[in-house]
C-alpha cells in the first residue's frame, strides 16, 4: 500500500535544502597600483565628514574659550569679549591650517594601514549574508553584523565603514554594490526595541 505524502510537504530529493546564512551578495576586487592612494585620498576627505575630527579640532579652542570667559568674568580683566572670541578663531585657523597640510599629504601619499591591504595585486572579496558582511583582505578577515555597524559613508569611488567595536576603514566601492550598501544602511535605520 503506497504512503500519502503530507498536503502542504512536498520531497526533492536532488535539490538541497536552502541554508539560512546564503549569501545575498558576493564581490571580489583585485587592486591595481591606484587603488591604494584612491583610498588613501577618500579617506582623508571623509575624515572632514566625521564628528571625530570635529570634536577634536574644536577641543583646544573651545577649552582656551571658556578659560578666558571665567577669568574675565571672575578678575574683572580688561580684555574685551573681542578678544577673547579673537583667541577662539585664531587658535582655530591654525588648527585648521595644519590639518589641511596633513590632508593634503594624505591625498598624495598612500597610508600605510591602507597599503597593508590594498596593494596592487591584492584581492579583496566581500560576502553579504542576510545577518553580516563577511570581509575577506590580505591583512585579515572581517566580520561585522548589519546592526554593529556605527557609521557608513560613501564617495564616488569609495566606502567609509565605521563598526562599533573597532576602527573604520575604507573599501573600493566596487566591492560595495548599492544593494550591499542597502544592506549596510539598514543597521542605520533599526532601533532596538525596549522591553516593556
Amino acid at each position: 500500500m503506497q504512503q500519502q505524502q503530507p498536503v502542504g510537504q512536498h520531497s526533492y530529493p536532488d535539490q538541497p535544502a536552502p541554508q539560512p546564512d546564503t549569501a545575498l551578495h558576493e564581490t571580489t576586487f583585485i587592486c591595481d597600483s591606484a587603488t591604494a592612494l584612491r583610498l588613501s585620498r577618500a579617506a582623508a576627505l571623509i575624515a572632514w565628514r566625521l564628528p571625530l575630527r570635529w570634536g577634536i579640532l574644536l577641543a583646544l579652542p573651545v577649552f582656551l574659550l571658556t578659560r578666558n570667559t571665567i577669568h574675565w568674568l571672575a578678575d574683572g580683566t580688561d580684555s574685551a569679549p573681542s578678544e577673547i572670541c579673537g583667541s577662539f578663531f585664531a587658535v582655530l585657523a591654525i588648527e585648521l591650517v595644519l590639518v589641511g597640510i596633513l590632508t593634503a599629504v594624505r591625498m598624495n601619499r598612500p597610508a600605510a594601514n591602507i597599503k597593508a591591504y590594498s596593494y596592487s595585486g591584492a584581492r579583496m572579496s566581500a560576502r553579504y549574508t542576510p545577518d553580516a558582511m563577511e570581509l575577506s583582505l590580505v591583512t585579515q578577515p572581517l566580520t561585522h553584523r548589519y546592526r554593529e555597524i556605527r557609521k557608513i559613508v560613501t564617495t564616488e569611488d569609495a566606502v567609509y565603514v565605521q563598526p562599533a567595536d573597532a576602527n573604520g576603514y575604507v573599501l573600493p566601492r566596487e566591492l560595495v554594490p548599492d544593494s550591499a550598501l542597502a544592506l549596510l544602511r539598514s543597521a542605520q535605520a533599526w532601533t532596538p526595541v525596549r522591553p516593556s
